[in-house]
Protein backbone atom coordinates (compact mmCIF):
# COMPACT_ATOMS: atom_id res chain seq x y z
CA UNK A 1 0.00 0.00 0.00
CA UNK A 2 1.30 3.48 -0.78
CA UNK A 3 0.19 6.98 0.02
CA UNK A 4 -1.57 8.60 -2.96
CA UNK A 5 -2.20 12.17 -4.00
CA UNK A 6 -5.32 12.56 -6.10
CA UNK A 7 -4.83 15.02 -8.90
CA UNK A 8 -8.45 16.05 -8.69
CA UNK A 9 -8.16 16.66 -4.96
CA UNK A 10 -4.66 18.12 -4.77
CA UNK A 11 -4.43 21.21 -2.58
CA UNK A 12 -2.40 24.30 -3.35
CA UNK A 13 -2.04 27.64 -1.60
CA UNK A 14 0.18 29.16 -4.27
CA UNK A 15 -2.54 31.08 -6.07
CA UNK A 16 -4.56 32.33 -3.12
CA UNK A 17 -4.55 32.22 0.63
CA UNK A 18 -5.40 33.75 3.96
CA UNK A 19 -3.25 36.40 5.57
CA UNK A 20 -3.42 36.90 9.32
CA UNK A 21 -2.42 40.27 10.76
CA UNK A 22 -2.65 41.45 14.35
CA UNK A 23 -4.16 44.94 14.63
CA UNK A 24 -2.59 47.74 16.63
CA UNK A 25 -5.35 47.50 19.22
CA UNK A 26 -4.23 44.13 20.66
CA UNK A 27 -4.01 44.50 24.46
CA UNK A 28 -0.63 45.78 25.71
CA UNK A 29 2.23 43.34 25.77
CA UNK A 30 2.71 42.65 22.09
CA UNK A 31 2.58 39.45 20.11
CA UNK A 32 5.07 37.67 22.35
CA UNK A 33 2.49 37.72 25.13
CA UNK A 34 -0.44 36.86 22.93
CA UNK A 35 -2.10 33.45 22.77
CA UNK A 36 -2.22 32.38 19.14
CA UNK A 37 -4.91 29.71 19.31
CA UNK A 38 -8.54 29.35 20.07
CA UNK A 39 -8.31 26.16 22.05
CA UNK A 40 -5.04 25.12 23.69
CA UNK A 41 -4.67 21.56 24.88
CA UNK A 42 -5.68 20.88 28.46
CA UNK A 43 -2.40 20.44 30.31
CA UNK A 44 -2.20 17.08 32.12
CA UNK A 45 -0.98 16.89 35.67
CA UNK A 46 2.41 15.34 34.90
CA UNK A 47 5.77 16.23 36.35
CA UNK A 48 7.44 17.39 33.13
CA UNK A 49 4.71 19.79 32.05
CA UNK A 50 5.89 23.41 32.54
CA UNK A 51 2.48 24.78 33.52
CA UNK A 52 0.97 21.91 35.45
CA UNK A 53 -1.81 23.07 37.75
CA UNK A 54 -1.44 22.30 41.42
CA UNK A 55 -4.87 21.64 42.87
CA UNK A 56 -4.19 23.61 46.04
CA UNK A 57 -3.13 26.62 43.98
CA UNK A 58 -6.29 26.33 41.91
CA UNK A 59 -8.68 26.67 44.82
CA UNK A 60 -6.66 29.48 46.40
CA UNK A 61 -6.53 31.39 43.12
CA UNK A 62 -10.21 31.34 42.29
CA UNK A 63 -11.11 34.53 44.14
CA UNK A 64 -7.85 36.46 43.66
CA UNK A 65 -8.16 37.31 40.01
CA UNK A 66 -7.52 40.37 37.92
CA UNK A 67 -11.05 41.23 36.85
CA UNK A 68 -12.46 44.09 34.85
CA UNK A 69 -14.90 46.28 36.74
CA UNK A 70 -18.23 47.30 35.29
CA UNK A 71 -17.15 50.94 35.22
CA UNK A 72 -14.51 50.33 32.54
CA UNK A 73 -15.70 51.20 29.02
CA UNK A 74 -15.63 48.32 26.52
CA UNK A 75 -12.60 48.48 24.22
CA UNK A 76 -12.76 47.76 20.49
CA UNK A 77 -9.88 45.40 19.76
CA UNK A 78 -11.01 45.19 16.12
CA UNK A 79 -10.20 48.80 15.31
CA UNK A 80 -13.52 49.27 13.53
CA UNK A 81 -13.23 46.20 11.31
CA UNK A 82 -16.55 44.30 11.54
CA UNK A 83 -16.78 40.73 12.78
CA UNK A 84 -19.01 39.93 9.78
CA UNK A 85 -16.32 41.18 7.40
CA UNK A 86 -16.03 43.86 4.73
CA UNK A 87 -14.76 43.94 1.18
CA UNK A 88 -11.32 45.32 0.40
CA UNK A 89 -11.56 45.94 -3.31
CA UNK A 90 -13.37 43.19 -5.18
CA UNK A 91 -11.21 40.18 -4.42
CA UNK A 92 -10.56 40.20 -0.68
CA UNK A 93 -12.63 39.81 2.51
CA UNK A 94 -11.34 41.49 5.65
CA UNK A 95 -12.86 40.48 8.99
CA UNK A 96 -12.09 40.62 12.69
CA UNK A 97 -11.68 37.30 14.49
CA UNK A 98 -12.28 37.51 18.24
CA UNK A 99 -11.98 33.79 18.90
CA UNK A 100 -8.61 34.24 20.54
CA UNK A 101 -8.25 35.17 24.16
CA UNK A 102 -5.11 37.18 23.41
CA UNK A 103 -7.09 39.76 21.46
CA UNK A 104 -8.35 40.34 17.97
CA UNK A 105 -6.94 38.96 14.77
CA UNK A 106 -7.65 40.62 11.45
CA UNK A 107 -8.15 37.95 8.80
CA UNK A 108 -7.79 38.82 5.13
CA UNK A 109 -9.02 36.12 2.79
CA UNK A 110 -8.49 36.27 -0.95
CA UNK A 111 -11.40 35.19 -3.11
CA UNK A 112 -10.88 32.15 -5.28
CA UNK A 113 -10.80 31.99 -9.03
CA UNK A 114 -14.10 33.16 -10.48
CA UNK A 115 -15.23 34.82 -7.25
CA UNK A 116 -15.62 38.40 -6.10
CA UNK A 117 -16.30 39.98 -2.74
CA UNK A 118 -19.86 41.09 -2.08
CA UNK A 119 -21.24 42.82 1.01
CA UNK A 120 -24.73 41.94 2.26
CA UNK A 121 -26.72 42.20 5.48
CA UNK A 122 -25.07 39.03 6.80
CA UNK A 123 -21.60 40.38 6.08
CA UNK A 124 -19.02 40.12 3.34
CA UNK A 125 -18.34 36.94 1.39
CA UNK A 126 -16.75 35.69 -1.80
CA UNK A 127 -19.43 34.70 -4.35
CA UNK A 128 -19.27 33.16 -7.82
CA UNK A 129 -19.29 35.55 -10.75
CA UNK A 130 -20.07 32.94 -13.39
CA UNK A 131 -22.60 30.18 -13.88
CA UNK A 132 -20.54 27.46 -12.18
CA UNK A 133 -17.54 26.78 -9.99
CA UNK A 134 -14.29 25.94 -11.72
CA UNK A 135 -13.75 22.16 -11.80
CA UNK A 136 -17.38 21.20 -11.22
CA UNK A 137 -18.84 18.49 -13.47
CA UNK A 138 -22.26 17.14 -14.36
CA UNK A 139 -23.96 15.02 -16.99
CA UNK A 140 -25.71 16.90 -19.79
CA UNK A 141 -29.03 15.93 -21.36
CA UNK A 142 -27.20 14.66 -24.46
CA UNK A 143 -25.20 12.17 -22.41
CA UNK A 144 -22.06 14.27 -22.58
CA UNK A 145 -19.93 15.21 -19.58
CA UNK A 146 -20.20 18.89 -18.67
CA UNK A 147 -17.20 20.53 -17.04
CA UNK A 148 -16.96 24.04 -15.66
CA UNK A 149 -14.16 25.81 -17.54
CA UNK A 150 -13.72 29.54 -17.22
CA UNK A 151 -16.94 29.83 -15.17
CA UNK A 152 -18.97 28.33 -18.05
CA UNK A 153 -20.23 24.83 -18.76
CA UNK A 154 -18.34 23.06 -21.55
CA UNK A 155 -19.54 19.69 -22.88
CA UNK A 156 -17.17 16.81 -23.54
CA UNK A 157 -18.47 13.80 -25.51
CA UNK A 158 -18.42 10.48 -23.65
CA UNK A 159 -17.96 7.55 -26.01
CA UNK A 160 -19.64 5.23 -23.52
CA UNK A 161 -22.00 7.77 -21.98
CA UNK A 162 -21.93 9.90 -18.85
CA UNK A 163 -22.72 8.55 -15.39
CA UNK A 164 -22.92 9.94 -11.86
CA UNK A 165 -21.22 7.92 -9.13
CA UNK A 166 -21.58 9.04 -5.51
CA UNK A 167 -22.48 12.51 -6.72
CA UNK A 168 -19.53 12.77 -9.13
CA UNK A 169 -20.12 12.97 -12.89
CA UNK A 170 -17.74 10.95 -15.09
CA UNK A 171 -17.53 9.27 -18.48
CA UNK A 172 -18.25 5.58 -18.27
CA UNK A 173 -14.98 3.65 -18.49
CA UNK A 174 -13.97 2.12 -21.82
CA UNK A 175 -12.18 -0.76 -20.09
CA UNK A 176 -13.92 -3.86 -18.78
CA UNK A 177 -14.85 -3.56 -15.12
CA UNK A 178 -16.03 -5.78 -12.30
CA UNK A 179 -18.18 -4.83 -9.33
CA UNK A 180 -16.65 -5.51 -5.92
CA UNK A 181 -17.91 -5.00 -2.39
CA UNK A 182 -15.35 -4.45 0.33
CA UNK A 183 -14.70 -2.81 3.69
CA UNK A 184 -12.19 -0.15 4.67
CA UNK A 185 -10.71 -0.08 8.19
CA UNK A 186 -7.94 1.80 9.98
CA UNK A 187 -5.73 0.72 12.86
CA UNK A 188 -6.34 2.25 16.30
CA UNK A 189 -5.64 1.71 19.98
CA UNK A 190 -7.80 1.97 23.09
CA UNK A 191 -6.70 3.18 26.53
CA UNK A 192 -5.06 0.58 28.74
CA UNK A 193 -6.93 -0.33 31.96
CA UNK A 194 -6.90 2.56 34.41
CA UNK A 195 -5.96 5.00 31.64
CA UNK A 196 -2.28 4.29 32.22
CA UNK A 197 -1.43 4.66 28.55
CA UNK A 198 -2.38 3.08 25.25
CA UNK A 199 -3.07 -0.59 24.83
CA UNK A 200 -0.37 -2.67 23.17
CA UNK A 201 -3.04 -4.25 21.00
CA UNK A 202 -3.95 -2.66 17.68
CA UNK A 203 -7.57 -3.05 16.61
CA UNK A 204 -9.36 -2.32 13.34
CA UNK A 205 -12.04 0.37 13.31
CA UNK A 206 -14.40 0.96 10.36
CA UNK A 207 -13.42 3.89 8.13
CA UNK A 208 -16.81 5.62 7.91
CA UNK A 209 -17.81 8.20 5.33
CA UNK A 210 -14.56 8.09 3.34
CA UNK A 211 -14.60 8.71 -0.42
CA UNK A 212 -13.33 5.79 -2.48
CA UNK A 213 -12.08 6.27 -6.05
CA UNK A 214 -11.43 3.52 -8.61
CA UNK A 215 -8.84 4.30 -11.29
CA UNK A 216 -7.57 2.69 -14.49
CA UNK A 217 -4.35 4.57 -15.04
CA UNK A 218 -5.36 8.25 -15.08
CA UNK A 219 -8.98 7.49 -15.91
CA UNK A 220 -11.55 7.62 -13.13
CA UNK A 221 -13.64 4.45 -13.30
CA UNK A 222 -16.01 4.81 -10.35
CA UNK A 223 -16.58 6.68 -7.10
CA UNK A 224 -18.14 5.44 -3.87
CA UNK A 225 -18.41 6.32 -0.21
CA UNK A 226 -17.95 3.99 2.71
CA UNK A 227 -21.02 3.34 4.85
CA UNK A 228 -21.37 5.08 8.18
CA UNK A 229 -21.66 1.82 10.11
CA UNK A 230 -19.21 -0.80 8.84
CA UNK A 231 -17.11 1.20 6.37
CA UNK A 232 -18.45 -0.86 3.48
CA UNK A 233 -18.51 0.25 -0.16
CA UNK A 234 -19.43 -1.24 -3.54
CA UNK A 235 -17.85 0.05 -6.75
CA UNK A 236 -16.58 -1.04 -10.15
CA UNK A 237 -12.90 -1.71 -10.68
CA UNK A 238 -10.76 -2.42 -13.72
CA UNK A 239 -8.98 -5.73 -14.09
CA UNK A 240 -5.67 -6.33 -12.37
CA UNK A 241 -4.02 -6.57 -15.80
CA UNK A 242 -4.84 -2.91 -16.54
CA UNK A 243 -1.82 -0.70 -15.98
CA UNK A 244 -2.38 1.64 -13.04
CA UNK A 245 -5.60 -0.05 -11.87
CA UNK A 246 -6.06 0.85 -8.21
CA UNK A 247 -8.46 1.98 -5.52
CA UNK A 248 -7.80 5.17 -3.56
CA UNK A 249 -9.41 5.89 -0.19
CA UNK A 250 -9.53 9.60 0.67
CA UNK A 251 -10.29 11.45 3.90
CA UNK A 252 -12.64 13.91 2.19
CA UNK A 253 -16.30 14.58 1.71
CA UNK A 254 -17.19 15.73 -1.78
CA UNK A 255 -20.23 17.72 -2.86
CA UNK A 256 -21.94 17.48 -6.25
CA UNK A 257 -20.27 20.71 -7.39
CA UNK A 258 -16.84 19.18 -6.82
CA UNK A 259 -16.07 21.10 -3.63
CA UNK A 260 -14.82 19.42 -0.48
CA UNK A 261 -16.87 20.68 2.50
CA UNK A 262 -14.66 18.71 4.89
CA UNK A 263 -11.30 17.10 4.53
CA UNK A 264 -8.26 16.09 6.53
CA UNK A 265 -5.11 17.44 4.92
CA UNK A 266 -1.38 17.09 5.44
CA UNK A 267 0.07 20.63 5.62
CA UNK A 268 3.42 19.42 4.32
CA UNK A 269 5.30 21.03 7.23
CA UNK A 270 8.44 19.73 8.88
CA UNK A 271 8.11 17.44 11.89
CA UNK A 272 8.04 19.19 15.24
CA UNK A 273 6.07 22.01 16.81
CA UNK A 274 4.50 24.44 14.36
CA UNK A 275 2.51 27.65 14.85
CA UNK A 276 -1.10 27.56 13.67
CA UNK A 277 -0.28 30.63 11.57
CA UNK A 278 2.28 28.67 9.50
CA UNK A 279 1.52 28.54 5.78
CA UNK A 280 1.10 24.92 4.64
CA UNK A 281 3.70 23.85 2.07
CA UNK A 282 2.34 21.70 -0.75
CA UNK A 283 -0.67 20.60 1.31
CA UNK A 284 -2.60 17.57 0.12
CA UNK A 285 -5.62 15.57 1.11
CA UNK A 286 -4.84 12.46 3.11
CA UNK A 287 -5.45 9.44 0.89
CA UNK A 288 -4.29 5.85 0.63
CA UNK A 289 -3.78 3.89 -2.61
CA UNK A 290 -4.27 0.13 -2.90
CA UNK A 291 -3.12 -1.67 -6.08
CA UNK A 292 -5.79 -3.70 -7.87
CA UNK A 293 -4.17 -6.95 -6.72
CA UNK A 294 -5.11 -6.07 -3.12
CA UNK A 295 -8.72 -5.32 -4.02
CA UNK A 296 -10.96 -8.37 -3.82
CA UNK A 297 -14.69 -8.87 -3.58
CA UNK A 298 -15.52 -9.29 0.10
CA UNK A 299 -12.03 -8.15 1.10
CA UNK A 300 -10.79 -5.53 3.56
CA UNK A 301 -8.53 -2.56 2.84
CA UNK A 302 -6.55 -1.67 5.95
CA UNK A 303 -4.92 1.68 6.73
CA UNK A 304 -2.03 0.93 9.08
CA UNK A 305 -0.55 3.09 11.84
CA UNK A 306 2.65 3.55 9.85
CA UNK A 307 0.68 4.72 6.81
CA UNK A 308 -1.15 7.48 8.71
CA UNK A 309 -4.05 5.85 10.53
CA UNK A 310 -4.06 8.87 12.86
CA UNK A 311 -5.35 11.06 10.05
CA UNK A 312 -8.05 8.48 9.32
CA UNK A 313 -9.07 8.51 12.99
CA UNK A 314 -9.49 12.28 12.95
CA UNK A 315 -11.60 12.16 9.78
CA UNK A 316 -13.73 9.35 11.19
CA UNK A 317 -14.35 11.10 14.52
CA UNK A 318 -15.12 14.53 13.09
CA UNK A 319 -17.37 12.87 10.52
CA UNK A 320 -19.50 11.34 13.27
CA UNK A 321 -20.20 14.75 14.82
CA UNK A 322 -20.81 16.38 11.44
CA UNK A 323 -23.31 13.75 10.31
CA UNK A 324 -25.22 13.84 13.59
CA UNK A 325 -25.34 17.64 13.48
CA UNK A 326 -26.56 17.69 9.87
CA UNK A 327 -29.35 15.26 10.72
CA UNK A 328 -30.26 17.24 13.84
CA UNK A 329 -30.22 20.74 12.38
CA UNK A 330 -31.08 20.03 8.75
CA UNK A 331 -27.94 21.64 7.30
CA UNK A 332 -24.34 20.58 6.79
CA UNK A 333 -22.72 23.27 8.94
CA UNK A 334 -19.65 25.30 8.09
CA UNK A 335 -16.83 24.00 5.92
CA UNK A 336 -13.80 22.61 7.72
CA UNK A 337 -10.24 21.61 6.89
CA UNK A 338 -8.39 19.59 9.55
CA UNK A 339 -4.61 19.83 9.40
CA UNK A 340 -2.84 16.61 10.44
CA UNK A 341 0.85 16.30 9.62
CA UNK A 342 3.27 13.44 10.09
CA UNK A 343 4.95 13.95 13.48
CA UNK A 344 3.65 17.53 13.48
CA UNK A 345 2.49 19.17 16.69
CA UNK A 346 0.95 22.62 17.03
CA UNK A 347 1.59 25.49 19.39
CA UNK A 348 -2.04 25.16 20.50
CA UNK A 349 -1.84 21.41 21.09
CA UNK A 350 -5.06 20.59 19.25
CA UNK A 351 -7.53 23.34 18.46
CA UNK A 352 -10.21 24.77 16.19
CA UNK A 353 -10.42 28.31 14.91
CA UNK A 354 -13.01 30.17 12.87
CA UNK A 355 -10.13 31.86 11.07
CA UNK A 356 -11.00 31.26 7.43
CA UNK A 357 -8.49 29.97 4.89
CA UNK A 358 -8.65 29.62 1.12
CA UNK A 359 -7.28 26.35 -0.20
CA UNK A 360 -6.98 25.85 -3.95
CA UNK A 361 -9.70 28.40 -4.58
CA UNK A 362 -12.04 26.98 -1.95
CA UNK A 363 -12.75 28.94 1.21
CA UNK A 364 -12.94 27.01 4.49
CA UNK A 365 -14.74 28.77 7.31
CA UNK A 366 -13.03 26.69 10.03
CA UNK A 367 -9.64 25.12 10.55
CA UNK A 368 -8.76 22.30 12.95
CA UNK A 369 -5.19 21.70 14.01
CA UNK A 370 -4.63 18.23 15.44
CA UNK A 371 -1.33 17.03 16.81
CA UNK A 372 -0.10 13.75 15.39
CA UNK A 373 3.04 12.47 17.09
CA UNK A 374 4.29 9.53 19.13
CA UNK A 375 1.73 10.27 21.85
CA UNK A 376 -0.78 8.68 19.42
CA UNK A 377 -3.44 11.12 20.59
CA UNK A 378 -5.49 10.66 17.42
CA UNK A 379 -6.67 7.51 19.22
CA UNK A 380 -8.29 9.71 21.88
CA UNK A 381 -11.83 9.85 20.54
CA UNK A 382 -13.00 12.28 23.27
CA UNK A 383 -10.39 14.81 22.11
CA UNK A 384 -11.41 14.50 18.45
CA UNK A 385 -15.06 14.82 19.44
CA UNK A 386 -14.24 17.77 21.73
CA UNK A 387 -12.60 19.70 18.90
CA UNK A 388 -15.58 18.85 16.71
CA UNK A 389 -17.77 20.39 19.42
CA UNK A 390 -16.08 23.74 18.78
CA UNK A 391 -16.92 23.39 15.08
CA UNK A 392 -20.52 22.59 16.01
CA UNK A 393 -20.82 25.74 18.14
CA UNK A 394 -19.29 27.84 15.34
CA UNK A 395 -21.68 26.32 12.80
CA UNK A 396 -25.00 26.31 14.63
CA UNK A 397 -24.54 28.38 17.77
CA UNK A 398 -22.43 31.37 18.71
CA UNK A 399 -18.85 31.23 19.91
CA UNK A 400 -18.34 33.47 22.95
CA UNK A 401 -15.11 34.74 21.44
CA UNK A 402 -12.78 33.75 24.27
CA UNK A 403 -9.95 31.27 23.92
CA UNK A 404 -6.34 30.51 24.66
CA UNK A 405 -4.47 28.37 27.18
CA UNK A 406 -6.80 26.63 29.58
CA UNK A 407 -7.10 23.76 32.01
CA UNK A 408 -10.03 22.00 33.59
CA UNK A 409 -8.34 22.63 36.94
CA UNK A 410 -8.57 26.41 36.55
CA UNK A 411 -11.53 28.71 36.97
CA UNK A 412 -11.75 30.45 33.58
CA UNK A 413 -13.61 33.48 32.33
CA UNK A 414 -17.28 32.69 31.62
CA UNK A 415 -16.93 32.67 27.82
CA UNK A 416 -13.94 30.34 27.79
CA UNK A 417 -15.49 28.06 30.42
CA UNK A 418 -18.72 27.88 28.40
CA UNK A 419 -17.00 27.18 25.08
CA UNK A 420 -14.65 24.50 26.43
CA UNK A 421 -17.21 22.97 28.74
CA UNK A 422 -19.76 22.64 25.96
CA UNK A 423 -17.17 21.12 23.60
CA UNK A 424 -16.24 18.50 26.21
CA UNK A 425 -19.91 17.67 26.79
CA UNK A 426 -20.35 17.19 23.02
CA UNK A 427 -17.31 14.92 23.05
CA UNK A 428 -18.48 12.74 25.91
CA UNK A 429 -22.09 12.62 24.72
CA UNK A 430 -20.86 11.51 21.30
CA UNK A 431 -18.49 8.96 22.85
CA UNK A 432 -21.30 7.64 25.03
CA UNK A 433 -19.39 7.76 28.33
CA UNK A 434 -18.27 10.50 30.78
CA UNK A 435 -14.48 10.03 30.90
CA UNK A 436 -12.40 12.44 28.85
CA UNK A 437 -8.86 11.17 28.32
CA UNK A 438 -5.82 12.43 26.48
CA UNK A 439 -2.12 11.65 26.14
CA UNK A 440 0.66 14.21 26.30
CA UNK A 441 4.36 13.99 26.99
CA UNK A 442 4.18 10.22 27.30
CA UNK A 443 1.56 10.32 30.05
CA UNK A 444 -2.21 9.96 29.98
CA UNK A 445 -4.65 11.94 32.09
CA UNK A 446 -8.40 11.74 32.47
CA UNK A 447 -11.39 13.73 33.78
CA UNK A 448 -14.71 12.14 34.72
CA UNK A 449 -17.34 14.83 34.14
CA UNK A 450 -20.08 12.74 35.77
CA UNK A 451 -18.14 12.37 39.02
CA UNK A 452 -16.29 15.72 38.82
CA UNK A 453 -13.04 13.83 39.39
CA UNK A 454 -9.71 13.73 37.59
CA UNK A 455 -6.57 11.62 37.47
CA UNK A 456 -4.70 14.01 39.76
CA UNK A 457 -5.84 16.90 41.93
CA UNK A 458 -9.33 18.23 42.46
CA UNK A 459 -11.61 20.52 40.53
CA UNK A 460 -12.75 23.94 41.72
CA UNK A 461 -16.48 24.51 42.15
CA UNK A 462 -18.36 27.81 41.85
CA UNK A 463 -19.41 29.43 45.11
CA UNK A 464 -22.37 31.44 46.34
CA UNK A 465 -20.02 34.37 46.99
CA UNK A 466 -17.95 34.05 43.80
CA UNK A 467 -17.09 37.50 42.41
CA UNK A 468 -18.62 38.37 39.04
CA UNK A 469 -16.11 39.47 36.41
CA UNK A 470 -18.63 41.95 35.02
CA UNK A 471 -21.93 43.38 36.26
CA UNK A 472 -24.42 40.50 36.53
CA UNK A 473 -28.21 40.36 36.58
CA UNK A 474 -27.95 38.12 39.65
CA UNK A 475 -24.94 37.79 41.99
CA UNK A 476 -22.51 35.02 41.09
CA UNK A 477 -23.81 34.14 37.62
CA UNK A 478 -20.80 35.64 35.83
CA UNK A 479 -18.08 34.42 38.17
CA UNK A 480 -15.10 32.55 36.82
CA UNK A 481 -15.77 28.83 36.51
CA UNK A 482 -13.97 25.63 35.64
CA UNK A 483 -14.77 24.37 32.17
CA UNK A 484 -15.13 20.92 33.74
CA UNK A 485 -17.85 22.27 36.03
CA UNK A 486 -19.71 23.44 32.93
CA UNK A 487 -19.30 20.00 31.34
CA UNK A 488 -20.56 18.35 34.54
CA UNK A 489 -23.61 20.62 34.66
CA UNK A 490 -24.45 19.78 31.05
CA UNK A 491 -23.92 16.05 31.63
CA UNK A 492 -26.38 16.18 34.50
CA UNK A 493 -28.87 18.25 32.49
CA UNK A 494 -28.86 15.70 29.66
CA UNK A 495 -29.00 12.71 32.00
CA UNK A 496 -25.71 11.62 30.47
CA UNK A 497 -26.61 10.49 26.98
CA UNK A 498 -30.29 9.94 27.80
CA UNK A 499 -31.83 13.30 26.88
CA UNK A 500 -29.47 15.38 24.78
CA UNK A 501 -31.83 16.98 22.25
CA UNK A 502 -33.10 19.83 24.48
CA UNK A 503 -29.49 20.94 24.97
CA UNK A 504 -28.65 20.86 21.27
CA UNK A 505 -31.81 22.83 20.48
CA UNK A 506 -31.03 25.41 23.14
CA UNK A 507 -27.48 26.11 21.98
CA UNK A 508 -28.75 26.89 18.48
CA UNK A 509 -31.75 28.93 19.60
CA UNK A 510 -32.05 32.67 18.88
CA UNK A 511 -31.75 33.25 22.64
CA UNK A 512 -28.15 31.95 22.39
CA UNK A 513 -27.22 33.09 18.90
CA UNK A 514 -28.69 36.54 18.27
CA UNK A 515 -28.29 39.52 20.64
CA UNK A 516 -31.34 41.57 21.51
CA UNK A 517 -31.61 45.17 22.64
CA UNK A 518 -31.03 45.58 26.38
CA UNK A 519 -31.20 49.16 27.68
CA UNK A 520 -30.67 50.45 24.16
CA UNK A 521 -27.59 48.28 23.51
CA UNK A 522 -27.30 45.05 21.51
CA UNK A 523 -26.59 42.41 24.13
CA UNK A 524 -27.67 39.10 25.57
CA UNK A 525 -30.02 39.04 28.52
CA UNK A 526 -27.41 38.06 31.12
CA UNK A 527 -25.21 40.97 30.06
CA UNK A 528 -21.89 39.24 29.39
CA UNK A 529 -19.28 40.78 27.11
CA UNK A 530 -16.31 38.75 25.88
CA UNK A 531 -12.98 39.41 27.52
CA UNK A 532 -9.48 39.39 26.11
CA UNK A 533 -6.25 38.99 28.03
CA UNK A 534 -2.54 39.25 27.45
CA UNK A 535 -1.56 36.10 29.30
CA UNK A 536 -2.58 33.38 31.73
CA UNK A 537 -0.60 31.09 34.02
CA UNK A 538 -1.93 27.55 34.18
CA UNK A 539 0.00 27.06 37.39
CA UNK A 540 -1.61 29.88 39.39
CA UNK A 541 -4.68 30.28 37.15
CA UNK A 542 -4.06 34.04 37.16
CA UNK A 543 -4.88 36.23 34.16
CA UNK A 544 -2.99 39.41 33.19
CA UNK A 545 -3.85 42.32 30.94
CA UNK A 546 -7.59 41.65 30.95
CA UNK A 547 -9.88 43.92 28.92
CA UNK A 548 -13.57 43.86 28.07
CA UNK A 549 -14.43 43.78 24.36
CA UNK A 550 -17.48 45.15 22.57
CA UNK A 551 -18.66 41.67 21.61
CA UNK A 552 -21.83 40.57 23.45
CA UNK A 553 -21.71 36.86 24.22
CA UNK A 554 -24.11 34.24 25.47
CA UNK A 555 -22.72 32.01 28.22
CA UNK A 556 -23.89 29.34 30.69
CA UNK A 557 -26.66 31.36 32.44
CA UNK A 558 -28.08 32.37 29.04
CA UNK A 559 -28.07 28.69 28.08
CA UNK A 560 -29.94 27.73 31.23
CA UNK A 561 -32.45 30.50 30.46
CA UNK A 562 -32.90 29.11 26.95
CA UNK A 563 -33.60 25.65 28.34
CA UNK A 564 -36.10 26.83 30.93
CA UNK A 565 -37.87 29.19 28.55
CA UNK A 566 -38.41 26.21 26.21
CA UNK A 567 -40.09 24.23 28.98
CA UNK A 568 -37.16 22.33 30.48
CA UNK A 569 -37.91 21.19 34.08
CA UNK A 570 -36.53 23.61 36.68
CA UNK A 571 -35.83 20.77 39.11
CA UNK A 572 -33.38 19.24 36.64
CA UNK A 573 -31.57 22.57 36.38
CA UNK A 574 -31.34 22.79 40.17
CA UNK A 575 -30.08 19.23 40.39
CA UNK A 576 -27.28 20.10 37.96
CA UNK A 577 -26.27 23.48 39.41
CA UNK A 578 -27.01 22.90 43.14
CA UNK A 579 -27.89 26.62 43.56
CA UNK A 580 -28.03 26.57 47.36
CA UNK A 581 -24.43 25.39 47.62
CA UNK A 582 -22.52 26.02 44.39
CA UNK A 583 -23.74 27.86 41.28
CA UNK A 584 -26.53 30.28 42.32
CA UNK A 585 -28.62 30.19 39.16
CA UNK A 586 -32.26 31.22 39.88
CA UNK A 587 -34.24 28.59 37.97
CA UNK A 588 -37.51 30.20 39.07
CA UNK A 589 -36.59 33.48 37.35
CA UNK A 590 -35.28 32.73 33.84
CA UNK A 591 -34.91 35.66 31.46
CA UNK A 592 -37.08 34.70 28.50
CA UNK A 593 -37.08 36.61 25.26
CA UNK A 594 -40.43 37.92 24.11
Amino acid sequence: MRRAVLAALALSLAACGSETVRPSVVPPGGDDAAVDAVDVIEVPDVSDAPDVVDASDVVDAVDVVDVVGEDLPPADPCGGIPLEGRCVGTTRVEACDLDEGAGAVIVRTDCGSGERCVEADAGAACVLTGECREGAASCGESGALRRCVGARWVEEPCATGCAVAAGVALCRPEVATTEVSLRVVYEARSPAPGYRGWSNTVTARPARGFRVYSFAGDDLVDVGETSVDEGAVTLRVAGAEVDGARVVVAAVTQASDGTLPFQVADPGLAAGDQPTTATPREPRSWSWSFPRAMVTDGGVLRVTESAGAGAAAVFDGVGVVRRRAAARYGSAGQSLVAWVGTDVTWDCGSCVTARAVTVNGQRYANQMFYRNDRDLNANAAPVVFHESGHWLMNSYGRSPGEGGSHSGSCASYPGLAWSEGFATWVGQETDGQPVYYSSSGGSMFWINIAARSMSSGRLPRPTLTGADVIASTEPGLLQRMSETEVSAVLWSLSNGTGDVEPLYRAVASPRMVTPTVVDGVAAFERGYWSHAWRGVSLRSCAYTGVTTTTRPSSVLPDFLDALLCAGFPAERVDRATVPTVYYPFPSSRPLCRR
